[in-house]
C-alpha cells in the first residue's frame, strides 16, 4: 500500500501543471508520515504545518480556497 501511494505522489509531482495536493483519510492511517517522507525524498525544501496545533493558521481556510491568498496569509 505504501509503495502504491508513493507512486501516486511521484506521478502528481511530475505533472507539468499540477494542482495543489489534498490527501484525505481516517485518523491515524499514516497521512502525515507518508507526506513527510515523500517531501523529504523529493523536494529540497518543504513546510509542515499542523493545523490542530496552529489554530491561527487553520483560520486561513475559513474564507475560501484561493491558493494565492492562502500562501500569502501563511
Amino acid at each position: 500500500m505504501k509503495r502504491e501511494i508513493m507512486k501516486d505522489l511521484i506521478f502528481w509531482k511530475n505533472k507539468k501543471n499540477r494542482k495543489p495536493l489534498l490527501l484525505t483519510g481516517v485518523r491515524q492511517c499514516g497521512k502525515t508520515y507518508i507526506l513527510k517522507k515523500f517531501a523529504e525524498e523529493n523536494f529540497d525544501h518543504f513546510v509542515y504545518v499542523n493545523l490542530e496545533r496552529e489554530p491561527q493558521i487553520a483560520d486561513v481556510f475559513n474564507y475560501d480556497y484561493d491558493t494565492k491568498r492562502i500562501l500569502e496569509d501563511i
